[in-house]
């Protein structure tokens, strides 16, 4: 007998007491090949897994056969060097406690009893798979991390298993296996059954699982695993979990090697029959060998004919495709994105507007030839403007226009927020689907909103900090000689935007017979300002009992300069805590996104469990209230 013989057959008879006929499922007791070497052809070398139940303490009896020609082989027991194998255990919630604990046992034992030569890695996986022991053959390190592990989160097994073929694929040993324990189907990774299943095809690996019985059980999903590489499903509970590991690693353990001369060329069939006084068992694959000696010869691996994954049905889900999954949902997606590409191009290249400039010089309407674009930018306008007037919403918005400083209609800007709103929905279905749509058009429609209303307030702060000298130079002009509409003619000739646009509009409205006071008021409302408020209520009183309007409008710019004083004094003092306000609100959402960008398993807890999504809720809420709080703080009524 040879010496690693020798040292391994006590292993064996010692394993092979302890188990019983019962403990073995009908897919274990057939003979399995798990490899076959041509690298030094014809001399042929075979590695095959001999079932436990027929074995016994002497070597058994082979009968190897090359197209129905027996052969003489040698059978030797194949050393553990090369082996290594990664643990995957389930550490989902659905396994707190006896479960478990009793997986624990079942693998401590494993490893305890595993040869120095075979190196074992742990994986555990519950909302997300997480290395929990790389490869070692220390026994103690091992026991340490798998009775450290504990149960908590969802069902991430496919991710699990993409972890551990990844693991495995970046070691350079022969022998690889998957030792996988789960109590339930997957529920939350982001692969699938197919991408799981190439992988394992990908890496070579040999797949033992073992399915603890509850009601949350995947056994289709398991066995097209198995089926696939060629593994074995195991069913157990807590009480026989250590028998079922004790069957694996007799498998593990015992694998042949049958060497022989090969006689045949090409494509061979080659049968193995294993003789014992237990039992008989065969294994048959097929096998390509070189056609000539010159031939290079290179390792082959027999592998089982593809077997295409059954979809996997769950209660409550369908295997059917959506309608934003067909080609008629990507046309309709390219159709929205042109349309709204079309209608911003269109609403820049739209006269400002056309009609304005053909009545202003109607030599122009002979060469004046709308285009294609322009056709289009008009009709979607006037819908848009016929809409507005319907819904009477036409007099609001176009006030906010006149706050803004902007030269446009508010059809005109419908039709474009509207065209940029259908280009983000566009976008967002070809990246992610019809709720990325409906985001990207809202986030455009909100930005929107809020591009005017800032408009509208740098223009109000702009018109504030020129008031004071456009009052100077209409009282300068006044002491001159010059009445009080050639004085706002004076400010609308000299003074900058926005002032020159509102004196200019006072100065026409009162030329087309409006009242100068309601002229003023009205110009007060759009650009929101109190202290103009004032300049026309002292006009209208001077003009009810008279005085000199110079020195009225001295007076009241000398109250209006203190006021802008005292408020960009209470600006700069309140300017650290304006800070503060938007760097604390912006602090929740720059840690999400890098979180999500440096490790998104850490968020799993939150957004994979009903507690952690509970949570987020609550969060969100709190930071609303906090952001509302602190600009109510920050923000001084004057």
């Amino acid at each position: 007998m040879k010496p690693r013989l020798s040292r391994l057959l006590p292993v064996i008879l010692v394993l092979t007491m302890a188990f019983s006929p019962q403990a073995l499922a009908q897919d274990q007791t057939s003979l399995a090949i798990d490899s076959v070497d041509a690298t030094r052809y014809p001399e042929i070398s075979v590695i095959a897994s001999i079932p436990q139940d027929l074995l016994g303490s002497d070597l058994p009896s082979s009968e190897l056969l090359e197209n129905g020609k027996q052969i003489e082989s040698a059978l030797e027991l194949e050393a553990s060097e090369g082996l290594e194998i990664v643990l995957l255990l389930d550490v989902s919630g659905s396994m707190k406690g006896a479960p478990l604990e009793a997986a624990q046992k079942a693998a401590t034992d494993f490893v305890a009893i595993m040869p120095e030569s075979v190196d074992v890695a742990v994986i555990a996986f519950g909302s997300s798979a997480a290395l929990a022991a790389e490869f070692s053959n220390e026994k103690d390190y091992l026991t340490e991390n798998i009775n450290g592990l504990t149960a908590r989160g969802e069902t991430a097994l496919y991710d699990g298993l993409l972890a551990a073929t990844d693991l495995l694929r970046a070691s350079d040993e022969s022998l690889k296996t998957i030792v996988m324990v789960s109590d339930g189907g997957d529920t939350v990774s982001t692969a699938d059954l197919n991408t799981a299943t190439a992988a394992l095809k990908d890496v070579g690996a040999s797949l033992y699982s073992i399915e603890l019985q509850s009601p949350e059980n995947d056994r289709e999903a398991l066995d097209t695993l198995a089926e696939a590489v060629g593994g074995s499903v195991f069913s157990a509970d807590g009480s026989d979990l250590g028998e079922v590991f004790e069957s694996i690693t007799a498998q593990l353990l015992t694998r042949f090697r049958i060497t022989y001369t090969s006689e045949s060329e090409g494509d061979t069939t080659l049968r193995l029959n294993l003789l014992t006084s237990s039992g008989v068992a065969s294994a048959e694959t097929l096998i390509a060998f070189p056609v000539s000696s010159a031939t290079p010869a290179t390792e082959i691996t027999p592998e089982p004919a593809p077997v295409e994954p059954a979809p996997v049905l769950r209660e409550g889900e369908t295997i059917s495709l959506s309608f934003w999954d067909t080609e008629t949902a990507l046309w309709l997606g390219i159709a929205a994105l042109f349309l709204a590409i079309t209608g911003t191009l269109s609403m820049m290249t739209l006269p400002k507007p056309a009609e304005n400039v053909l009545r202003a010089d109607p030599r122009r309407l002979a060469e004046f030839k709308p285009n294609a674009l322009s056709t289009l930018a008009s009709s979607a306008t006037n819908l848009a403007e016929t809409t507005l007037t319907k819904a009477d919403r036409l007099t609001p918005l176009n006030l906010t226009l006149e706050r803004a400083g902007l030269a446009m209609r508010p059809a005109e800007l419908v039709v474009l927020i509207i065209s940029f709103a259908l280009a983000a929905a566009a976008v967002g279905m070809f990246l992610a689907g019809p709720a990325v749509a409906l985001v990207g058009a809202a986030v455009v429609i909100g930005l929107a909103k809020l591009r005017l209303s800032s408009l509208a307030g740098a223009r109000s702060r702009a018109f504030a900090e020129q008031l004071s000298d456009s009052l100077q130079l209409m009282a300068s002009s006044m002491r001159a000689g010059y009445g009080l509409l050639q004085a706002v003619d004076s400010v609308a000739a000299e003074a900058p935007a926005p002032a020159s646009e509102e004196f200019q509009r006072i100065k026409v409205e009162t030329q087309l017979g409006r009242e100068v006071e309601d002229s003023m008021r009205a110009a007060a409302d759009r650009v929101q300002s109190e202290d103009f408020r004032w300049v026309a209520e002292s006009i209208e009183i001077h003009r009810q009992i008279g005085g000199d309007l110079a020195e009225i409008l001295d007076a009241v710019n000398e109250t209006i300069r203190d006021r802008n004083r005292i408020r960009r004094r209470i600006r700069a003092l309140s300017a650290e805590g304006r800070i503060s306000g938007v760097v604390l609100s912006l602090i929740p959402i720059v840690l999400v996104i890098l979180i999500s960008m440096i490790n998104a398993a850490y968020l799993a807890e939150l957004t994979g469990t009903l507690v952690g999504r509970i949570t987020i809720g609550i969060g969100i809420v709190a930071w609303l209230v906090g952001v509302v709080w602190m600009r109510r703080l920050v923000r001084l009524v004057f």
